[in-house]
């Protein structure tokens, strides 16, 4: 007959087993998002404009616009 002391080693072992088995999934999933995290966050970099570089850009052409009217209102042959 089986000892009461080998049936819970060997339900323990096979709770443990699984919970390993769980955890390291997760470990394994929480490595993949960070690595899609990085990949995307270069990507990002790669595609996208940030705020403060478009509007010094957008106000570096509204300052050419502004120049090119004022050069345009000042013309001899103008009607």
């Amino acid at each position: 007959m089986i000892d009461f002391q080998v049936l819970f080693n060997a339900s323990l072992s096979i709770i443990l087993i699984m919970v390993g088995w769980g955890v390291r999934s997760m470990y394994d999933a929480i490595d993949k998002l960070k690595s899609d995290q990085q990949s995307l966050e270069r990507k990002l970099y790669e595609d996208f404009v940030r705020k403060d570089d478009y509007k010094s850009d957008l106000a570096e052409i509204k300052d050419l616009l502004g120049a090119i009217w004022k050069r345009l209102e000042s013309k001899e042959d103008k009607k």
